[in-house]
């Protein structure tokens, strides 16, 4: 189920990114008038949360397995310590949804441009 949570949520943010614009070039270069169906900025930050919720629903999802396999609890402390070193990167996120909200408070021209500094 979560499987097909994550894939529909990657199709739909793909085919948001593609078709976003009527004028394809609109996007990129603004004295091209296009109708813009996403704005940019919230787009990004509005992309952030489910991102977030889906992988910690993916760090959560094999501990009731490793905890019933026939093995030591040391085994088993050590395999779920390494699933859960992808905590590391909800953390990464959501610090990264934190510097986006606060980059996003000032209006730029270049939408793009400011987007890649959370993204580096």
């Amino acid at each position: 189920m979560l499987g097909f949570l994550v894939t529909g949520w990657g199709l739909g943010l793909i085919l948001t990114t593609i078709f976003q614009c009527v004028l394809t070039n609109g996007f990129w270069d603004k004295s091209i008038p296009s109708h813009r169906g996403a704005h940019v900025s919230k787009f990004f930050i509005g992309n952030s949360d489910p991102d977030i919720i889906t992988d910690l629903a993916l760090l959560v999802l094999p501990m009731p397995y490793i905890w019933n396999l026939h093995r030591n609890t040391s085994q088993k402390l050590a395999l779920s310590s390494v699933f859960l070193l992808g905590g590391f990167m909800c953390i990464i996120s959501t610090m990264r949804l934190l510097v986006m909200l606060n980059v996003y408070k000032v209006p730029s021209i270049n939408e793009t441009r400011v987007f890649v500094g959370p993204s580096a």
